[in-house]
């Protein structure tokens, strides 16, 4: 049997467990940890620690804070018409 989380040939992080909101939040919102990229909490690769960033790079955070909220109004604007 194939183990459900682990990582691909020691480096790539994977985990097909299904996923938790608890996991969810431990990884993109992660106080406890400096590492700004963490495991996915459901699939392979690594996420963003928002946490992280924003105490790390607090421009950087803000500065993707505005492109996100920019592309959610412009979404909204094109699908109201």
């Amino acid at each position: 049997m194939v183990d459900p989380h682990g990582k691909l040939f020691g480096i790539v992080p994977y985990d097909f467990r299904p996923p938790t909101v608890q996991r969810f939040r431990e990884t993109v919102w992660n106080r406890n940890s400096d590492s700004i990229l963490s495991p996915q909490a459901y699939g392979v690769g690594w996420t963003l620690n928002l946490a992280a960033l924003k105490k790390r790079y607090p421009a950087a955070f803000w500065a993707l804070m505005a492109f996100v909220a920019w592309r959610v109004v412009r979404r909204v604007r094109r699908i109201a018409g």
